[in-house]
């Protein structure tokens, strides 16, 4: 009971440390905490019960075990790819099934957030396991490796999510499909390195700096592109600059706008495909007839 203890507040100590990191991110209009970390629990304790389930399913099947001191490289590439796989599609349900009707879902970050919530929650849930399973001295090199490489997998759809929110056009779906094929991908790569406990874990060490410098560029990106400030205001120093301006005068970051678009009436930020403006009600669908993709 006291090793059970001990485990789950390591593991939610872990989760909520990168959690602080990821929510300074979310700056512009910040998510409500018991929203995010009740999402993020039951996002992540159903996708991993479901993707437990089906994991220890095949490898069942297939006759593999993890107790083993080796595991050949030939051995590790099946079970690597159905784990991604198949762990990045139940993060991706859980999250679709907790955020599709949340009004507070009203910038482009959010689904990111709340897909990389999703996956601080699983992380967390399969961090208790290990330490049940291995001890609690894993938890150290699992903060440092796992925990952020679930975040940057998730990262890879969560972005895809964003899009197919926030944009229009059947190119949107076709962006989410891929890049939840991408994060399985970049997940079934990290377990493959591992699987087999030989050298070639060491390559997860680039595996993971790839996949963090990618996830803080969507991030920023993503930041950029709110609702929620003036044409022109900067997301990071929050400088007025005119409209139609590329680049902050003051600190020099971009002001481009790839998802919304400007009211050529009142330069309200509204979406691709809107026949009227949100502000000033004024007419659009002559202005934006092109599907945004």
């Amino acid at each position: 009971m006291e090793q059970l203890a001990l485990a789950i507040f390591a593991s939610l100590l872990s989760a909520g440390a990168w959690l602080w990191v990821l929510r300074r991110f979310d700056r512009i209009e910040p998510e409500p905490l018991g929203l995010l970390l009740r999402t993020g629990l039951v996002g992540g304790l159903v996708s991993a019960l479901v993707a437990g389930f089906l994991n220890d399913r095949l490898f069942s099947w297939l006759g593999i075990t993890f107790d083993a001191p080796v595991l050949p490289w030939v051995s590790a590439l099946v079970p690597a790819l159905f784990a991604g796989l198949n762990e990045e599609s139940c993060k991706l349900m859980a999250t679709l099934w907790l955020t599709h009707r949340q009004p507070e879902v009203d910038e482009p970050i959010d689904p990111m957030i709340y897909a990389m919530s999703v996956a601080l929650g699983f992380a967390a849930f399969e961090n208790i396991l290990y330490m049940i399973h291995y001890g609690p001295g894993v938890i150290v090199l699992r903060s440092l490796l796992t925990v952020p490489g679930h975040l940057t997998f998730a990262a890879l759809w969560g972005y895809g999510l964003a899009r197919a929110r926030f944009g229009s056009g059947p190119g949107r779906y076709r962006l989410l499909i891929v890049t939840v094929f991408l994060g399985g991908i970049a997940h079934a790569a990290y377990d493959f390195f591992l699987f087999p406990r030989t050298w070639i874990a060491l390559f997860v060490i680039p595996l993971l700096a790839g996949l963090v410098w990618l996830a803080n560029r969507r991030l920023t990106f993503l930041v950029g592109q709110t609702p929620h400030l003036e044409a022109g205001e900067c997301p990071d120093c929050f400088a007025p600059n005119l409209p139609d301006t590329s680049h902050c005068r003051q600190c020099g970051s971009s002001l481009a706008q790839h998802i919304y678009t400007l009211c050529p009436h009142c330069n309200a930020k509204v979406l691709p495909g809107s026949l009227n403006c949100h502000r000033c009600k004024g007419e659009l669908a002559r202005v934006f007839d092109h599907p945004f993709s």
